[in-house]
C-alpha cells in the first residue's frame, strides 16, 4: 500500500550546553532511553523518540496516523520538551499535539489518558469558541482550535498507549 503521508527525519537537538543534544539531562533517564532504540522512522530528540509528519492533516487524521505507527500525537510535558520540538521543527509553526477537550468541554486531556497538567496557553487562550476542541503548538503558546483545521504534527514513541476514552 502506498504511503499516504511524508515523514521528515529530524536531526536537530535542543542545543543544551555541556550535554548531549539528544539527552534529557537526567543520567538515569538517558541510560534507560538509550537502551531502547527509537522506531526506524523516529529520531531521538532531547531524550525522546519523535517523527515529524510534514503534511497538513486534521487532528483526527493526525492521531490516527500516529496510532497506525503504534504511537500517538506528541504530548509535551515540560517547557524543555516543548521548546526543543518547536526548534527541531523550525519556526514559525503550527502543529497538532495530543491534547483535546473533545470528551469534556473545558477539561483538556492527553490522548494517553488523564488530565493534561502542562498547559502553556498563548495569551487569552483557551477560548470557549464552539468547535475549538483540539490543541495546536504555536510559537506564542498553545491554542485550542477547530479539529477540522489542518496542521503538521509530531508522533511520539514513548511506550504509553493511547486511551480512546480520553477523546
Amino acid at each position: 500500500m502506498p504511503a499516504l503521508y511524508a515523514t521528515a527525519a529530524l536531526s536537530v537537538g535542543c542545543g543544551r550546553v555541556a550535554f548531549d543534544q539528544n539527552a534529557s539531562n537526567d543520567p538515569t533517564i538517558d541510560a534507560a532511553l538509550d537502551a531502547v532504540a527509537c522506531p526506524t522512522t523516529y529520531q531521538r530528540i532531547c531524550g525522546g523518540c519523535y517523527t515529524l509528519h510534514d503534511v497538513d492533516f486534521m487532528w483526527g487524521q493526525a492521531e490516527s496516523t500516529c496510532e497506525g505507527e503504534g504511537t500517538h500525537l506528541v504530548v509535551p510535558d515540560t517547557d524543555v520538551e516543548h521548546s526543543c520540538l518547536l526548534q527541531a521543527a523550525g519556526m514559525p509553526i503550527r502543529m497538532w499535539i495530543g491534547v483535546t477537550d473533545l470528551r469534556t468541554l473545558g477539561t483538556f486531556s492527553a490522548v494517553t489518558g488523564g488530565a493534561q497538567m502542562y498547559l502553556p496557553w498563548a495569551p487569552g487562550l483557551p477560548d470557549s469558541e464552539l468547535g475549538h476542541n483540539c490543541v495546536e503548538y504555536r510559537v506564542e503558546g498553545w491554542a485550542n482550535e477547530n479539529c477540522t483545521d489542518v496542521n503538521r504534527f509530531y508522533c511520539e514513541s514513548d511506550g504509553i498507549p493511547v486511551d480512546p476514552t480520553a477523546f
